[in-house]
């Protein structure tokens, strides 16, 4: 209420209250006239605070530094918020994402009758990743190997919006590929390199350079974390880092972190626990105050003021004075509450409630089946439309380049990956079973395909496959797995029955 409002208020209330009914009744009709709700400016929305449309890079740039700087807090001090990026990575990298390279004929297909050339060319590839990936000397810090970067880096990406990954061309002591992987936060990314027009016709923006029709071509890095001193930054070529983050808004260049979306409930949430398990405590205290009936004056003034009080507690009070307890009060509601409030939470993440709390006390199986489907095709986005193009067929075409000339691969052979995410664990493995089996029958399916789909090299299980059973032909057994194993049995029990029957008698 303005002042003029207020002086009309208190000359005439009368007059004052028609004049706020009819501007509520204006407020109303000013809704009304929205082709849309959501952008109604009664005083009902007045506390709806929005920016005007802005560049999606300006909002970002303007407050990354903060959303990371409490993500990163809560991963550390929330348990909750600690589970949710490694719950992630689990379940989108798990052990490892697997490569199966393919030779490419002229047309861009996959070669489907390779030739022996193609064999052995695929065999030493094959052998050589192998040789490389699952080594830590293809990390630049020699901790890690591949598959626990890709890991360390879907983490990074939940963590912190992003992570920066860099080739590291070393000489072949390091290892023979001459060709090492480092991975630095997005810290390193120097957000204060910004121009309007570069030289070269191009500009900067947040660090990452662009040329004169707007494709990046460079990244400013600091040589070391910018936390510590002296740290400065050079023009890296794009040719050898991948930033890698999931963009949110068409034309966005640094990723925020997952958090973003609920960190402020998060926080509050921790709160009201804190205060909850606080007022708990106090209620579990059980001290014991001990009055004296003698009236004879005592010199207590020596003795302390009870302030705060402790389980088991014993204590004498002075004369004259008294205790009174106040009963603690009981909220019912926190259970419930609670479980409303992680529920937005996990939303935040794009993952279940169950799985981001651990709590599976109010699913059935139907239930849990349902948002284990919807999980699933959140995990498949993050695989197959985000981290395998951004991350996975990058780092394997660096390696690649080295690798032919290590391998001696000549450039006119076109290789193809095909990738091989984690082993997707069955809710009812009899049903499921059966029902692949049934596609595959049907031609809806490929064997090769339902293997991928549950996190199995194709050529690899065939290889085991003609292993086992050719022991088990050297052993002269025909084990049930062999889908000719039923064939087989009537084939022997109809020889017996008809042997039977021309034995005389």
């Amino acid at each position: 209420m303005n002042k003029l409002e207020k002086l009309i208020a208190y000359v005439s209330p009368s007059t004052a209250l028609k004049r706020e009914l009819h501007r509520q009744k204006l407020d109303i009709l000013a809704s009304n006239e929205r082709a849309f709700e959501g952008a109604a400016t009664g005083r009902r929305h007045t506390s709806w605070k929005t920016n005007t449309i802005t560049d999606p890079n300006e909002e970002i740039a303007k407050d990354l530094p903060t959303l990371t700087a409490r993500a990163r807090d809560l991963h550390f001090n929330n348990p909750y918020a600690k589970r949710a990026p490694r719950t992630i990575a689990n379940n989108v990298v798990g052990t490892g994402i697997l490569p199966t390279p393919r030779i490419v004929a002229k047309l861009g297909k996959l070669s489907s009758k390779p030739n022996n050339r193609d064999t052995a060319t695929i065999a030493s590839l094959k052998a050589a990743w192998h040789e490389w990936a699952a080594n830590v000397k293809c990390d630049f810090d020699e901790k890690k190997n591949l598959y626990a970067l890709q890991h360390m880096a879907m983490r990074s990406i939940i963590i912190n919006g992003e992570v920066i990954v860099l080739r590291k061309k070393m000489p072949v002591e390091y290892n023979k590929f001459g060709i090492q992987i480092q991975l630095l936060e997005g810290d390193f990314l120097d957000s204060s390199k910004t121009t309007e027009t570069d030289p070269d016709g191009g500009y900067t923006q947040s660090g990452v350079k662009f040329n004169s029709i707007g494709k990046i071509t460079g990244y400013y890095l600091f040589d070391k974390h910018p936390a510590r001193s002296g740290a400065k930054s050079s023009l890296v070529p794009s040719t050898d880092v991948l930033h890698v983050f999931d963009a949110e808004r068409i034309g966005q260049i640094r990723g925020i972190p997952a958090a973003a979306a609920s960190m402020v409930k998060q926080r509050d949430l921790d709160d009201y626990e804190d205060a909850e398990l606080v007022g708990k405590k106090t209620a579990a205290c059980m001290p014991i105050f001990v009055s004296k009936n003698d009236l004879e004056e005592v010199d207590d003034s020596s003795q302390e003021v009870v302030e705060e009080i402790s389980p088991g507690m014993i204590t004498y009070l002075r004369n004259g004075e008294s205790m009174s307890y106040a009963t603690p009060p009981q909220n019912n509601s926190y259970e419930g509450f609670t479980r409303a409030q992680y529920r937005g939470i996990a939303n935040g993440y794009c993952i279940p409630y169950e799985t981001f709390t651990n709590d599976y006390s109010q699913v059935n199986f139907s239930s849990g089946r349902m948002g284990a489907i919807e999980f699933q095709k959140n995990i498949e986005h993050w695989q197959y439309l985000f981290f395998i193009p951004s991350f996975c067929e990058c780092v394997y075409s660096w390696w690649l380049e080295h690798a032919r000339i290590s391998l001696g691969i000549k450039a006119d052979i076109n290789i193809a990956v095909e990738w091989t995410a984690p082993v997707r664990q069955m809710i009812d493995p009899l049903k499921e079973t059966t029902a692949d089996k049934i596609a595959v029958r049907a031609g809806f399916n490929s064997p090769q395909n339902i293997m991928r789909q549950n996190g199995y090299d194709p050529e690899l299980i065939l290889s085991d496959l003609k292993e086992m059973n050719q022991l088990y032909a050297d052993a002269g057994l025909m084990p049930e797995c062999d889908p000719s194993f039923e064939l087989k049995a009537k084939i022997n029990m109809n020889t017996k029955t008809s042997e039977a029957k021309e034995i005389p008698e």
